[in-house]
């Protein structure tokens, strides 16, 4: 480990976030709060441990609302509070509140699920298709300006598209199954979901607010929305294991996904929700990562322990809770839009023929 490296990031991170606490809370405010809560929204203490950091919500002049993270709260969600639902509209956009992630990046137009932010980097890790670039920005909001509204208000997500970022070279492979690797993920701002329907929305470059085609004119109405050249996202170092099936359908890759996260979460013990997927049609890998801040090594179970996790995958399959899949099996709050698509007796060959390759 670098140490030194890792005391310089500290320290940026530390004197970055004096600086936006100076410029929103008096010093009562600042006074008041405890040493552990101030390390966390800092970004110096992990969120598996201390709950959530990110950006600060800012409700009219004063109100601050602090520990939610960029995928619950970025604009244009809805967000209920302390018994208050909160609409939030757009993100401030001044240079100081704005953490750049790349000035521009490239992505895989195959397998849509690696992206490069290094100019030297050309081809896809993963399928070796010729990366494409893409003349956008990534850019993480630290201030997201929120309104108090009614509860009878449509509740509005983000549809998150996530990414594995500059994906280390030289993954050893055993059974179809990673050794794993210390990496990056990308979650980028990819829609609005409404109702279950995706809709596409723009980052307006002149306000901050999100808009959609339908709602070309800020609420204000002072100007018209211009769509910025930036994408609203964010980026974390964790831990992360690849399965390598090239029998998998692709028709059932959103039940297999499902069922190999479930039975992940049990068997390494963490909390639903802790582990996410991408999935890479093209090249018909799926990587399976720590959903959290640092990685805590909760995916290390699969390549430990490939036998017992597809094993639990295949009990979870056969479960008489439902027909399909649901969240009492291998479904799950977390990733209730795949709910619909689950076709779980459909992957029970599919298992049986990985635990026997693995043995058993």
């Amino acid at each position: 480990m670098d140490l030194s490296g890792l005391i310089d990031e500290w320290i940026e991170k530390l004197e970055s976030f004096i600086e936006l606490q100076k410029s929103l809370r008096n010093p009562e405010q600042n006074r008041t709060r405890d040493i552990y809560g101030y390390f966390q929204e800092a970004g110096l203490l992990p969120d598996y441990a201390f709950g959530s950091s990110g950006p600060i919500i800012i409700d009219g002049e004063s109100n601050l609302i602090t520990r939610f993270s960029l995928n619950e709260v970025s604009p244009p969600s809805t967000l209920d509070f302390n018994k208050t639902r909160y609409s939030c509209y757009a993100i401030n956009n001044s240079a100081k509140y704005i953490k750049t992630i790349a000035n521009k990046f490239k992505e895989c137009p195959n397998c849509k699920s690696t992206i490069s932010i290094f100019e030297s980097n050309l081809l896809c890790p993963l399928c070796n298709n010729t990366l494409s670039l893409e003349n956008k920005g990534i850019i993480e909001p630290r201030i997201i300006k929120a309104r108090r509204s009614s509860f009878s208000l449509t509740q509005k997500r983000v549809n998150w598209n996530y990414y594995i970022v500059d994906m280390p070279k030289n993954i050893s492979y055993l059974a179809g199954v990673s050794s794993p690797f210390i990496c990056e993920i990308a979650m980028l701002f990819g829609g609005v979901l409404v109702d279950g329907d995706s809709d596409k929305h723009y980052l307006c470059k002149e306000c901050g607010a999100i808009y959609s085609k339908e709602s070309k004119r800020s609420d204000e109405g002072t100007h018209v929305h211009q769509p910025s050249d930036q994408i609203i996202g964010s980026k974390f170092k964790t831990r992360a294991v690849i399965i390598d099936l090239n029998e998998l359908e692709t028709s059932d890759w959103i039940t297999f996904k499902n069922a190999l996260i479930s039975s992940t979460v049990i068997e390494s013990g963490c909390e639903d929700g802790e582990i996410g997927a991408i999935y890479s049609p093209n090249s018909n890998k799926l990587i399976l990562f720590d959903d959290i801040e640092g990685g805590v090594g909760f995916v290390d179970v699969i390549s430990n322990r490939t036998s017992e996790v597809f094993k639990r995958a295949k009990d979870l399959c056969e479960q008489n809770c439902c027909i399909t899949g649901c969240v009492r099996c291998i479904g799950s709050f977390w990733r209730q839009n795949d709910l619909q698509y689950l076709k779980k007796k459909e992957i029970i060959p599919l298992l049986n023929s990985i635990i026997k390759e693995n043995g058993n």
